[in-house]
């Protein structure tokens, strides 16, 4: 898993698997502590995604929400990621259009 901050936006990009998750983890939390408004995830380049990763994504969405520095928003989510997405109802929890 690579992860870029680009433009006022974190972008994963590789898989978003149980083997890789401590990694993001720590690497995305080293991001947050420099980012002071919305966080901006682009999910466009993640080719896998498993329950591990939809357990960070809502982690990292409860911890920006606690912390009131805004809010986590998901942009451009590739199809498998909608897919894992919409079969967990991790879509229901986000409350974004997912496109």
């Amino acid at each position: 898993m690579e992860i870029i901050k680009s433009k006022g936006s974190i972008v994963l990009r590789g898989k978003l698997i149980v083997s890789e998750i401590d990694m993001v983890h720590s690497q995305i939390e080293a991001l947050l502590d420099k980012i002071s408004q919305d966080v901006i995830l682009n999910l466009s380049e993640v080719e896998e995604i498993d329950t591990s990763g939809i357990q960070l994504l809502y982690a990292l969405k409860k911890y920006i929400e606690e912390k009131e520095r805004g809010s986590l928003q998901i942009k451009n989510p590739s199809n498998t990621v909608k897919e894992a997405f919409l079969s967990s109802g991790f879509d229901i929890v986000l409350k974004e259009d997912l496109g």
